[in-house]
């Protein structure tokens, strides 16, 4: 490991062309690590606020913790048939709660906020 010693020469790397082409194809499946991209969605996020947000053409979904906002983007596209403008995720982080029985934790989870074009509306319900 030597911090100050001589710093060890990286192993050559062999690339094939073969192997460059199979690594891109199996990147352009439509699946998020074993999961198809209409279950990249689990479900709308309806609260008083997302409901307010649909008048503005922003819609609030409940994605899986592994989504990316290209994922979202695809599996909005192959869903609604419609591509949105922009999308922003946030993290609600699980917290602890006291309960009779002793500690207890509230679940976390991951949301995605989808903003379409003016006009263009998902039928969510």
């Amino acid at each position: 490991m030597g911090l100050f010693g001589k710093k060890a020469k990286p192993a050559e790397v062999k690339v094939d062309n073969n192997t460059a082409t199979l690594k891109k194809s199996v990147s352009n499946t439509a699946q998020l690590s074993g999961i198809p991209l209409p279950m990249v969605l689990v479900r709308p996020h309806i609260t008083e606020k997302a409901a307010a947000l649909t008048d503005d053409n922003v819609y609030v979904f409940e994605v899986t913790p592994e989504a990316t906002k290209y994922t979202i983007k695809q599996a909005i596209t192959s869903l609604y048939k419609k591509t949105p403008e922009k999308i922003r995720i946030a993290r609600k982080a699980p917290k602890t709660v006291m309960r009779r029985t002793g500690a207890g934790q509230k679940s976390g989870l991951k949301k995605a906020y989808v903003f379409m074009k003016k006009g263009e509306t998902l039928d969510i319900l």
